[in-house]
């Protein structure tokens, strides 16, 4: 590089590392945030992440990224960053949670520089002139700092919705290169950043739209170029077979986890109302920011609806008839709605809205504000960007806050208007430390969702624990019926009847929950546990005979568990099955040498088997380790006269 690319070079760099400090500053307390919502379940309950290898798990099954089948989608970049972050705590030394976040707040930083280098291409591609640099500098920082973008640092989930975003605009810079330079390289690159984004979240499925909204602005190409539609459909082409692989190759769909079923014209209505009173609201007053959101359903009455719609069309007429004059104003504008449209449309999603779902537009609508700045005096529009920067640093700041406890989250939430999982959520947060109130929470869940599984689930135990018993029964049986394919909700009325002291009833569920999820670790632990109690009991009892089909189902679905090996010969001997019972101890004396009861017991079965050599050999072994044991040496001087 020339003598006078030093620089631009120096003035590149001051800009990147500025743009750090700004991005650092909005959203370091993400670092102090706590695990929340579908956390519980990606990211710490997880035992797919918890180790890296091996690494193509995650690409042929969808499980690894959740053990909560509800949550389950095809985006097996998420665990496996997950994973990574994981393994760099454990070897740094440092508590998970702030692993998972440092991996978010480092996307966050990679999307803002990627944001930077994306608004010059931009502006390259509208002017052949040297890009204007405070537009760039102003929209990767006004990125940077907003709080829509901090709810992605903060949420460790959010992480797939990072990736995405991260890969989409590496993507959309290698399409400039092949709009201003075809070459075999763009295409690769442009192809495996697209690829990223696909297995980061789907919402990559929307880049070939996001590249014709470019040819036809920016690109200033029409509708009959033949260049425009051979781009656009290799790129159309491309995400077709990726989305045919995982339907049929990976035999997954994200619609069936995502979609549901809604009244009709409900979802479009509401979304027409959102883009303006939600939607545009977070981008100019994002104080308000809390997940789970209460939204209530629009209809054609709501005036909201049509400020709704009509903001919607003034933006995209705007954009329409500036195409030419002002592409890039256009581009943003059509950019923005068309990353919203996929959740924000037409498509019934389970929520209504959700404050992360704007990040990928965000990019678009601080280009459009980093424009409106540029047409101040040039005096004010660094000063004015520094005021703005700040004012969203400390709204991205007390929004961090919030979101460090689950009791904080969820309180503030409540405080907004949350939906009935929110409430859910705060009963949880508070139930050891204020029962009261958590039941309240419950209650006021299941008034505003009385389908609501997870609530009366926390509200039946609730009730069990503070001795109403038959209220709590009757909810806990009342979630699993409604939900009879779901693991937890057996696995949780398992529970309850555990508290309840009806264990026989329990493994029934127990089992249910079991045989739904056969991999989830924690619905197997108390199957196991409640069989080998149970067992237990009746043999205390002199049952023995019953103990029997617990025991063996226990031993189908782990090899031992305390010595239950021990129970199982002893059921078997007491049947007089004494080569089943010699089988058993010995496999309970293979992990526990030293237990004497299981040895003695050994010892019986051999001599009844007419192997008494084995048999005065097991009881010298037993001497060993209790030489004061009076009945095997009562045994041994039998066998030996």
């Amino acid at each position: 590089m020339s003598q006078n690319g030093k620089p631009v070079r120096a003035a590149l760099a001051l800009a990147l590392c500025v743009l750090t400090a700004i991005a650092s500053a909005a959203h370091w307390q993400a670092l102090r945030s706590s695990f929340h919502l579908d956390d519980f379940f990606r990211a710490t309950n997880n035992p797919a992440i918890e180790v890296v290898s091996p690494i193509s798990r995650h690409f042929v099954d969808p499980s690894t990224m959740a053990t909560l089948p509800q949550i389950v989608q095809y985006r097996p970049l998420l665990p496996l960053t997950l994973s990574l972050s994981h393994a760099a705590g454990e070897r740094l030394g440092i508590d998970p949670v702030i692993a998972h976040h440092a991996g978010n707040l480092l996307l966050h930083l990679i999307a803002v520089w990627l944001i930077f280098f994306l608004t010059r291409a931009l502006l390259r591609a509208r002017d052949s002139e040297a890009p204007n640099t405070f537009l760039c500098f102003a929209t990767a920082a006004l990125f940077a700092a907003h709080p829509v973008a901090g709810v992605a640092v903060n949420y460790v989930s959010n992480r797939d919705l990072l990736l995405a975003l991260v890969f989409i605009l590496g993507a959309l810079i290698a399409y400039l290169r092949i709009a201003e330079r075809p070459s075999l390289r763009a295409w690769v690159i442009c192809g495996l950043c697209l690829l990223g984004g696909l297995l980061s979240k789907q919402n990559a499925a929307l880049f070939p739209l996001i590249a014709l909204i470019y040819e036809l602005t920016l690109g200033r190409r029409n509708l009959l170029d033949p260049v425009l539609w051979r781009r656009v459909g290799l790129l159309a082409l491309f995400v077709g077979a990726y989305l045919a692989f995982v339907r049929y190759g990976i035999g997954f769909s994200d619609a069936d986890q995502l979609v549901v079923a809604r009244a009709p014209y409900e979802y479009p209505l509401t979304e027409l109302r959102l883009h303006l009173f939600y939607y545009a609201k977070n981008l100019i007053w994002p104080l308000s920011l809390h997940p789970l959101p209460q939204i209530e359903a629009a209809s054609l009455t709501d005036p909201k609806v049509l400020f709704g719609a009509l903001f919607i069309a003034f933006s995209l007429s705007t954009a329409w008839r500036s195409a030419r004059s002002r592409p890039l104003i256009a581009f943003a504008i059509f950019t923005y709605f068309a990353w919203l449209s996929m959740t924000s449309s037409v498509i019934p999603m389970r929520s209504f809205a959700e404050d992360y779902r704007q990040l990928i537009s965000l990019p678009f609508a601080c280009l459009l504000g980093g424009s409106l700045l540029c047409a101040l005096p040039k005096a004010a529009r660094y000063p004015s960007l520094g005021a703005l920067c700040l004012l969203l640093i400390v709204s991205s700041n007390s929004n961090a806050r919030h979101w460090e406890t689950e009791e904080t989250l969820w309180g503030r939430a409540v405080e907004l208007g949350t939906s009935s999982q929110g409430h859910l959520n705060y009963g949880r947060s508070i139930a050891e430390k204020d029962p009261a109130r958590a039941e309240a929470a419950y209650r006021h869940a299941l008034e505003l969702n009385p389908h609501n599984a997870y609530a009366k689930i926390n509200l039946a135990i609730l009730l069990i624990q503070a001795g109403d018993v038959e209220e709590g029964l009757v909810l806990a049986r009342k979630a699993a019926s409604d939900n009879p394919r779901w693991g937890v909700t057996q696995h949780w009325l398992a529970r309850a009847l555990v508290f309840a002291d009806r264990d026989e009833e329990a493994i029934t569920h127990a089992a249910r929950a079991h045989d739904l999820e056969p991999t989830h670790i924690e619905y197997r632990d108390l199957l196991v546990e409640l069989l080998y109690r149970h067992a237990r009991e009746l043999q205390v009892a002199g049952d023995v005979e019953s103990s029997m089909p617990h025991l063996e189902k226990l031993h189908r679905i782990v090899d031992s568990f305390s010595n239950s090996h021990y129970l199982h010969g002893w059921a078997h001997q007491s049947r007089g099955a004494n080569a089943e019972a010699a089988a058993q101890y010995r496999e309970q004396l293979r992990g526990d040498p030293s237990h004497l009861d299981s040895r003695y017991n050994l010892a019986h079965a051999l001599r009844d088997l007419g192997e008494k050599e084995q048999a005065k050999a097991e009881l010298r072994t037993l001497l060993s380790y209790s030489p004061a044991h009076t009945q095997a040496a009562s045994l041994l001087s039998a066998l030996e006269d």
